[in-house]
């Protein structure tokens, strides 16, 4: 099979390479990736004499459970390199200790094999939970912003889990209100999986001149963007859902003219802390030293008086849907509960909790914190 599409493919790009089967296909990614590693050794190399021994890169790290139950546990590096941004993988091994001893040291002997020399690294940035990996390699530790911010709107919308004693995960404040919104819209989405339906909808969706467009399902239990896509897949749909429901014979799975609004609310939520997560996330923007801004900016929107919501009821096909500032006295039960909980998980993340605080006590006390 791999031969197969390998050969034909090659064949239709550009006839005058060979074609190589299965063998000398894996034995080409063998000596390119050796290449690779030969070249990774004298970045570091070089990085070293320039930066005369000192650190010069952040090492990274994540572990994953696999659906079957193996644990593994992803590493990288990032650093500065002929004036750009550079995000490495050094490897993605199965890790059978997951104790901070047992990744430091798997960490340590990859590197290793990589030519990277633990001392190139000032820092490693992981989960706050695994903040130990650090201190056993006796580097400073740092957290990861994103994973701490993204829990503050997991936890507006009643999505923060946390492992009990026997493996299960448990709401740390539920909010079933919100989830059932979410499920109705969840529903309504897997309602077009199935024949022809999404191709209807979207003749409906052009009739109605808004957006057609694929649902994206929310696949992903770990981060609210997961949750955030699916309500904006829906949501900018809208008009077209509401043609497609009408007349309709057959039993529809429909989201309430109410739930919509309730959804855009949640939206808006997610959105307003989304916007941070997205950016600590970037490859290649330079953004560790903007937390600070990044708090204030969010501290900002969360203890504002108004917020931007989709506008359900004018979606337009245009890339950026449309938004109308609400204030919070216009928002229903579930939207109003949602935002004051993100408000309230905020401070409590930032510094005390219940403290509230003006965005220049919170730039000085993030200052201090990373300090």
């Amino acid at each position: 099979m791999l031969r197969s599409l390998v050969g034909s493919e090659m064949c239709i790009r550009d006839r005058s390479y060979a074609t190589l089967d299965r063998n000398e296909l894996e034995s080409w990614l063998e000596l390119e990736f050796a290449l690779l590693w030969i070249f990774v050794k004298f970045v570091m190399e070089s990085l070293d004499v320039f930066h005369c021994g000192n650190p010069f890169a952040q090492g990274q790290h994540d572990g994953v459970t696999t659906a079957d139950g193996r644990k593994y546990q992803a590493f990288g590096i990032q650093f500065i390199f002929d004036s750009e941004n550079w995000n490495l993988c050094v490897g993605f091994p199965q890790c059978a200790d997951g104790t901070a001893t047992g990744v430091a040291s798997l960490f340590k002997s990859l590197c290793v094999s990589r030519h990277i020399h633990i001392r190139y690294l000032l820092d490693i940035i992981s989960d706050f939970a695994a903040l130990a990996v650090a201190r056993q390699l006796g580097k400073e530790k740092n957290g990861c912003g994103m994973h701490s911010d993204d829990k503050i709107s997991r936890w507006a919308v009643g999505l923060l889990t946390k492992m009990d004693g026997t493996g299960t995960d448990t709401a740390v404040d539920p909010f079933p209100e919100a989830l059932a919104v979410v499920d109705a819209v969840r529903d309504y989405a897997k309602y077009f999986t199935h024949g022809t339906r999404i191709d209807d909808l979207h003749d409906m969706c052009r009739m109605a001149k808004c957006a057609a467009l694929k649902f994206e399902i929310d696949l992903s239990h770990t981060r609210i963007a997961a949750v955030r896509n699916l309500l904006q897949s829906v949501l900018r749909q809208t008009p077209g859902l509401l043609l497609y429901s009408r007349g309709r014979m057959e039993k529809v799975v429909q989201v309430t003219v109410a739930q919509y609004q309730e959804a855009a609310e949640l939206e808006a939520v997610t959105c307003a802390v989304g916007e941070i997560t997205t950016l600590k996330q970037s490859e290649h923007a330079l953004t560790g030293g903007f937390q600070p801004v990044f708090r204030t900016r969010l501290h900002s929107a969360l203890q504002g008086v108004d917020i931007p919501v989709l506008d359900v009821s004018n979606m337009t096909a245009e890339s950026r849907p449309p938004r109308r500032k609400m204030q919070l006295a216009e928002l229903t039960p579930i939207g109003q509960r949602a935002f004051n909980r993100a408000r309230v998980e905020m401070e409590r993340r930032y510094a005390r909790e219940g403290c509230r605080m003006s965005p220049r006590d919170l730039v000085a006390y993030a200052v201090v914190a990373a300090c």
